[in-house]
């Protein structure tokens, strides 16, 4: 919600959504603006630049919506290409989005029922279906102080929660894949 808000009432044609633990560097939005003006052709894109920990390893750095609603990161625990690379990808994260702030409108924002885990999901697969294209870049990257999160039963009740409420969101012919989540749930 309070990105929501926050956007609405933002000034300027972009908007950067991150979290409060993100360190970024001096020449991000520069980056960032020339990098749009680049890619950008006749649809609209999202940028979401990779994000490492501390030990300079891969937190973000594009990442894949399976079937069962299942988001990762196929590059985590390992180190970006030393060289500057541009891919495209299935999701932006919700740490490191730079979009048009009349695109991010348009789409609808953030749903508010997901409250933390799966909003980057669920706008990204709006976003896709919309037609925008999504891009991940190495460089510049971000740096997530990330700290160690104890795997709680809240915790995990709200990522199962939202997994299932994005995959009924933004799945058309659910009854398709119903028969994988009763497996996947006795495997």
């Amino acid at each position: 919600k309070s990105c929501n808000i926050g956007v609405s009432k933002a000034h300027g044609e972009f908007i950067f959504i991150t979290n409060q633990d993100v360190l970024f560097p001096y020449n991000l939005f520069e980056s960032l603006i020339k990098t749009y003006q680049k890619l950008r052709k006749k649809s609209e894109i999202i940028l979401s630049s990779a994000l490492i920990l501390e030990d300079q390893t891969i937190h973000y750095y594009g990442a894949k919506c399976h079937i069962l609603g299942f988001s990762y990161t196929k590059d985590m625990s390992r180190f970006l290409p030393s060289k500057p690379k541009i891919k495209r990808t299935q999701r932006f994260s919700g740490a490191t989005a730079f979009m048009k702030k009349e695109l991010f409108l348009n789409l609808g924002g953030f749903e508010e029922i997901f409250f933390m885990y799966y909003e980057d999901t669920d706008l990204s697969l709006r976003a896709l279906r919309a037609g925008v294209k999504i891009y991940t870049m190495s460089h510049p990257f971000l740096i997530h102080q990330k700290h160690v999160l104890e795997f709680t039963s809240f915790r995990y009740y709200l990522l199962e929660r939202n997994r299932y409420i994005m995959v009924l969101k933004n799945y058309e012919n659910i009854k398709k894949i119903i028969p994988l989540y009763i497996i996947s749930e006795f495997i």
